[in-house]
């Protein structure tokens, strides 16, 4: 019984009562009632009725767009309805006998899966389409009992094996891929939570679904991963790929790769993530980098070594002439005029020692691995005061062609002037295997200058020497640790390999041209300050 039937009863019942105005109200107050319940009912049914026809609306979008064929057919197998991928399978139209697609070796089984699809079992069939000429079956055939306007009908999807078979077989490289026993893979949703992925990632992370993968990233790194999976979802960024260090069972290092995809949705909605185990190599590398900080440290101790002597006789003569000039004062206190001259001197050779004494000082004092603005004309004057103490022994000269108002270059001071004192020595001993006397050409030229390569800046600084150059068999080796022409008494051959490594990691290029018997130059670029 509906509302409006239920109002017609009430007042029937009630036919024979006088109704003053109260009973009147109190009718008109029960009428009011059913139909504010009448409207809310009606609205509801609206509501539902749009629902199911939305419903309807894409149910039959999804059938006729399809990539997948789909046939409904009476009991006679005839067809009823059908999209435009079952119409370009089977070449046949609505209103047509299903049979007609299909050759006659098939016809037997396509009826047999009529019936038991129609008795309302799941059936499934493979058949040869009237196309193929009956030779092996071309089409899957699936298929169900359902009700169209109370009338049952049987709903096929048609499918070309073929495709299915090459669908099968990317399943499987998927599958295989997934199933990579080195590479770890996962889904994660927007908010970056695990939904899914392969035994090797849970091996790895040591983590299930339903777990937010940025909680295993260590805290210094969290923020920025963080902030960066939300540049994937709005598509600042095709894709990221990181070093990350993880907190899990143990500290473990991963390179990380993620992509926003877009699952089921038109825009990024979630992440497809690749993991690789890098801690082995991590702590290689740590080790390696600590083998390398002990080698250049080894290198820079015999470097002061080799110096020591020089700077010893170097320091000495000075100190002979402070002495002497010291004394000649003491003696004759009285003459104003010698007295000034010599003070003079003494002031001259005491700054000549503080030069030395402080080059040494900044070449010989821990590296503590900061990187500061330097400039770099200062550090080869230092450096070049250092090695004087050697060289000039030996009939060597400098000559240092310095461009002023050179930019400032962020480095290691001490690994800077390390390469300095490497290539200079390894210029000393070319002069000396050529020359055995005193020899204008006996010389070292240091230049420096602004450089621009690739649109990029740098400060240039070459050193060149006029001795033996260097043979054309050896110049792919001469940056290998521990090659050397010079015998082990002389030399460990790590020299031009650790500056070489000390360049690189300043983002830095190092090169050398040279000639038998007349030169050889080794050209050094450093970025400069505000582009390092």
């Amino acid at each position: 019984m509906n509302e409006y039937e239920k109002i017609r009863e009430y007042l029937n019942k009630n036919k024979e009562i006088e109704f003053d105005n109260e009973n009147l109200a109190g009718a008109l107050s029960k009428l009011s009632i059913y139909h504010e319940e009448l409207k809310f009912q009606n609205d509801e049914l609206k509501h539902t009725e749009q629902v199911l026809s939305e419903s309807r609306e894409r149910y039959r979008n999804l059938f006729l767009y399809s990539p997948i064929g789909y046939v409904i057919i009476d009991e006679d197998g005839i067809i009823l309805e059908m999209n435009e991928a079952a119409t370009k399978l089977l070449g046949i139209n609505i209103k047509d006998e299903f049979s007609r697609a299909i050759s006659a070796e098939s016809q037997d089984l396509l009826y047999l899966f009529i019936r038991k699809a129609y008795k309302g079992f799941e059936a499934s069939v493979d058949l040869s389409s009237e196309k193929s000429k009956g030779q092996r079956p071309n089409l899957r055939l699936t298929g169900k009992r359902i009700e169209d306007n109370g009338r049952p009908v049987v709903q096929c999807a048609v499918s070309d094996i073929s495709v299915l078979n090459e669908y099968e077989k990317s399943l499987e490289k998927i599958e295989a891929l997934f199933d990579n026993p080195y590479v770890g893979l996962a889904f994660l949703d927007k908010k970056g939570y695990i939904q899914d992925s392969n035994k090797k990632f849970k091996e790895m992370i040591n983590r299930d679904k339903d777990f937010n993968f940025l909680e295993i990233i260590s805290d210094p790194q969290k923020n920025n991963i963080s902030g960066l999976f939300n540049q994937l979802l709005s598509g600042e960024l095709s894709y990221l790929s990181e070093e990350i260090m993880a907190d899990v069972s143990e500290e473990k290092y991963f390179r990380v790769t993620v992509y926003g995809i877009d699952y089921n949705s038109r825009k990024r909605n979630a992440f497809l993530l690749t993991i690789f185990d890098i801690s082995e190599q991590k702590i290689m590398e740590m080790e390696r980098s600590f083998l390398e900080s002990k080698m250049r440290n080894n290198q820079r101790l015999e470097a002061i070594d080799n110096l020591a002597s020089g700077i010893a006789h170097e320091i000495n003569n000075p100190l002979n002439g402070i002495m002497n000039y010291a004394q000649l004062i003491h003696d004759d206190p009285e003459n104003l005029s010698q007295t000034i001259d010599f003070s003079k001197e003494i002031v001259y050779e005491s700054e000549r020692i503080s030069r030395i004494v402080t080059g040494l000082l900044k070449f010989s004092k821990n590296v503590s691995g900061e990187i500061y603005p330097e400039d770099i004309n200062q550090m080869i004057e230092q450096t070049v005061v250092l090695m004087n103490t050697i060289v000039k022994q030996e009939g060597i000269k400098f000559r240092c062609l310095l461009e002023k108002d050179l930019p400032l270059v962020e480095c290691k001071r001490q690994e800077i002037q390390q390469v300095l004192m490497n290539i200079i020595t390894n210029s000393r001993d070319a002069l000396l295997d050529k020359y055995d006397i005193t020899d204008d050409e006996k010389t070292i030229v240091i230049k420096t200058e602004k450089s621009n390569i690739n649109g990029r800046n740098y400060v240039k600084f070459s050193i060149r020497d006029y001795g033996t150059g260097i043979p054309e068999e050896i110049q792919g080796s001469i940056y290998n640790p521990f090659f050397s022409t010079k015998g082990r008494i002389k030399g460990t051959g790590l020299g031009l390999s650790i500056s070489y490594g000390i360049i690189k990691e300043h983002n830095g290029i190092m090169d050398f041209t040279t000639e038998i018997d007349k030169y050889t130059e080794f050209q050094v670029y450093l970025p400069v300050k505000a582009e390092l």
